[in-house]
């Protein structure tokens, strides 16, 4: 709604405008880092975890990732402030520098490697352990499978969760990159399906989440008054809704 009765053809509302959509990218980008960074600790030192991350360290994390977007999002908004010429349109993708843009593809490459390198030690680990699995007669080895496949079934939907966001951002920057050398008129397919790509992935975590997890379904039911506050058991009450 802002972005919509806002006018951004005039330096302070279009930096404005480019910094917040800077910031957002930013911390989706940042925030998949952080995700996967999360279940590669859970499987590959599921000991040391709680140890590695406390809630204190949680925090500090988020609260990083979300001073590192703005900052990003203050240097673009100061860098197209600075260099304003009217008349000019506020099309951020021609306005933020080409130094800005080389460091906004490197970082979503730099996130994908990384991405895909803690998923491949995850797989090779999950591998190993079904390999044991089936060889394993123990009660002990058999609770510790059970507890590690809860934590592969959680990993595999951050992975889902985090490999769509990603996906669907690789639109947004291929269409930086291109911006620099095509006209406008020649990326008008990208561009839409860029603005497609951008809002599925708005509305693509709920989705994962409803599909995935009991609790959120259960949580979401309860808003929009579906589960019953009676003798019903919460079993029953899914059935009925």
């Amino acid at each position: 709604m802002w972005t919509a009765t806002t006018s951004h053809d005039n330096a302070v509302g279009c930096s404005a405008f480019i910094g917040y959509a800077i910031s957002i990218l930013h911390v989706s980008i940042v925030g998949i880092l952080l995700c996967t960074l999360n279940r590669y600790v859970a499987i590959v030192y599921p000991l040391r975890y709680n140890a590695l991350l406390t809630p204190a360290r949680t925090a500090m994390l988020i609260a990083t990732c979300w001073a590192y977007a703005v900052a990003c999002g203050a240097v673009a908004a100061v860098q197209i402030a600075s260099t304003w010429r009217t008349p000019t349109a506020c099309i951020g993708d021609m306005l933020i520098a080409r130094w800005y843009t080389c460091f906004i593809v490197a970082e979503y490459v730099a996130m994908f490697v990384l991405m895909v390198y803690c998923y491949a030690v995850i797989a090779k680990i999950a591998w190993q352990h079904t390999r044991r699995d089936r060889t394993t007669a123990s009660s002990a080895d058999r609770l510790d499978m059970t507890a590690f496949q809860a934590k592969l079934k959680m990993s595999k939907t951050i992975l889902t969760v985090v490999g769509s966001s990603c996906l669907l951002l690789s639109p947004h920057v291929l269409h930086l990159s291109l911006i620099r050398f095509f006209s406008p008129q020649r990326l008008l397919v990208l561009r839409s399906i860029r603005l497609a790509s951008l809002i599925a992935n708005s509305l693509m975590n709920p989705i994962i989440y409803f599909y995935k997890y009991k609790d959120f379904r259960l949580a979401v039911r309860q808003l929009t008054g579906c589960w019953q506050t009676s003798s019903v058991t919460p079993v029953e009450a899914m059935h009925e809704c």
